[in-house]
């Protein structure tokens, strides 16, 4: 080898040796590790800059505060070797604050949440006077259509659920239902299963256009049915779905959270809340359900449809929901940031008066209603970190449930849509195992 290309290659050598070195992060704290404040208390960020794991001098980073959902301006600040502190009072109607910490140029950040008084926060608007005879309209039309299996259709395992084959067997399944579409999912159970010796869980999905998916593990022990939202096939390639959200699609699911939002009886979470019954129906309809428990399960879109599902069922024993969505629609009134999908949100300051109808028709599809009228055991998360469902929003509900409600909820300071629900799993396993145990 030359010595011309030895050069280099060592050249090279020591240019990623320099780059390797030059990473960077952010310690971020606030004054309580919960999170959690009192209105009119001063939240205390104590912002440290990392450079290859040492705290650095002289470097420029960046503050930007998220005030109730809504991001305000950059701050510039020169790092001094230690902790700077970066306040915020929570006063007036702000209720929750979030830091974030960027290096310019780089690809580094850290937030972090706190939130004032969140037992506090309520809807801005009351519900519909109507709002219970409405949902019962539906409950009565739902019970003119009997409930029909219209496909059952018993289909192999995944692979990577080799080790329940002999155990468990899994259905296609498909029901009859009013708004058009039918209940479509994959129920799992024990093979062979004795009548009346199965708790029932039946799960929801977030939000997007899927399949329903397989739960061999609960279907081991229990009945297990996963239903996607829209009552469309299962077990088709990820490009036969995708392609039912481009716009003009012949599915027309593209956008579907806004369909019809111009009127409370054409808006499309109408059908997934009359399919959410129906389920419950069909479960309930099962020789093997012990008819006594039956728990209901989701996160995001799919803790919306456990909180409907627990709110609209009075047999319903146990919800799980974490971050849900469809929360607080009427926040904007109240200058905050409405849980996903964020129909009605300011612009300009304003709210146009298309928007202020769509506020009357969403009231009937409010979470934070529903959430009133659950009367089982309920778990609810919420992330400080979370700007698809505001944690305000999620609040909001989680203050509307009765006191005389056995209620839970876990509020995470760094958790983000995706990570807050981390380890609400405990109890709801607890209370499937108290189930299965309760039949033996």
């Amino acid at each position: 080898m030359s010595n011309k290309a030895l050069l280099t290659i060592l050249s090279f050598t020591l240019f990623c040796s320099v780059i390797a070195q030059d990473k960077y992060d952010f310690i971020l704290k606030t004054d309580k590790k919960d999170g959690i404040y009192t209105k009119g208390d001063t939240v205390k960020y104590s912002v440290t800059l990392l450079k290859n794991e040492e705290a650095v001098e002289g470097e420029k980073f960046t503050c930007q505060f998220s005030v109730n959902g809504f991001w305000k301006d950059k701050k510039e600040y020169v790092s001094n070797g230690g902790p700077i502190e970066i306040t915020q009072k929570f006063d007036g109607n702000i209720y929750w604050v979030t830091l974030k910490a960027e290096v310019p140029g780089k690809k580094v950040a850290k937030e972090l949440g706190a939130i004032a008084s969140p037992y506090e926060i309520k809807t801005a608007v009351a519900e519909p006077k109507d709002f219970d005879e409405f949902w019962k309209k539906q409950r009565d039309e739902l019970d003119k259509v009997p409930v029909k299996e219209l496909a059952k259709v018993e289909i192999p395992l995944l692979a990577k659920y080799a080790q329940f084959k002999d155990k468990v067997v899994c259905y296609d399944i498909k029901v009859d239902c009013t708004e058009g579409k039918p209940v479509s999912g994959y129920l799992c159970m024990p093979r062979n299963a004795k009548a009346k010796s199965l708790p029932a869980i039946v799960s929801f999905q977030g939000a997007g256009v899927l399949g329903a998916w397989q739960q061999p593990e609960w279907g081991s022990k229990a009945i297990a049915l996963n239903i996607n939202a829209h009552g469309i096939e299962n077990g088709k390639p990820y490009a036969w779905y995708r392609a039912l959200t481009i716009p003009g699609s012949k599915g027309k699911l593209d956008n579907y959270a806004y369909w019809g939002v111009w009127n409370q009886h054409k808006y499309y979470y109408k059908g997934v809340f009359t399919r959410i019954m129906r389920a419950l129906d069909y479960v309930k309809s099962l020789p093997e359900w012990d008819g006594k428990n039956l728990l209901v399960y989701g996160a995001s879109q799919g803790g919306t449809q456990s909180i409907v599902a627990a709110a609209l069922d009075p047999q319903v024993t146990y919800c799980h929901a974490g971050v849900p969505a469809l929360c607080d629609h009427s926040a904007t009134y109240a200058d905050r940031t409405p849980g996903w999908p964020c129909v009605v949100r300011m612009e300009k300051g304003k709210l146009n008066s298309e928007k202020k109808w769509f506020m009357v028709v969403l009231n009937y599809y409010d979470v934070a209603h529903f959430a009133k009228r659950v009367k089982c055991e309920i778990s609810v998360s919420a992330g400080l970190l979370d700007h698809t469902c505001s944690p305000t929003s999620v609040m909001a509900a989680y203050n509307n449930i009765s006191k005389d409600v056995k209620k839970s909820i876990q509020i995470r300071p760094a958790g983000t849509h995706g990570s807050a629900s981390a380890g609400m799993d405990v109890r709801f396993n607890e209370v499937l195992n108290n189930a299965v145990k309760g039949n033996k």
